[in-house]
């Protein structure tokens, strides 16, 4: 259902970068979770440098994916 919405209100290359980005977010919980467990302890500061530079990596590569997709959709037209 909720595909279907998205399908109809986005094109697919946004709705592709859109589900990258959960996808990326999923592996962000997963290396959050080794971390945790591996140190046998919750560290805030630690969990939130590691959030920090992960989505800041994950955010430039996907703002690039966005402009370099929006020109070549531009450049058909």
């Amino acid at each position: 259902m909720i595909e279907t919405i998205l399908m109809k209100k986005f094109s697919s290359w946004k709705l592709s970068l859109f589900f990258s980005f959960i996808a990326y977010s999923a592996v962000l919980f997963f290396i959050i979770v080794v971390d945790v467990f591996g140190r046998r302890d919750f560290d805030p500061l630690e969990v939130g440098l590691i959030t920090v530079g992960y989505m800041g990596a994950v955010m430039t590569m996907l703002a690039i994916g966005f402009i370099v997709f929006k020109k070549r959709m531009n450049s058909r037209i």
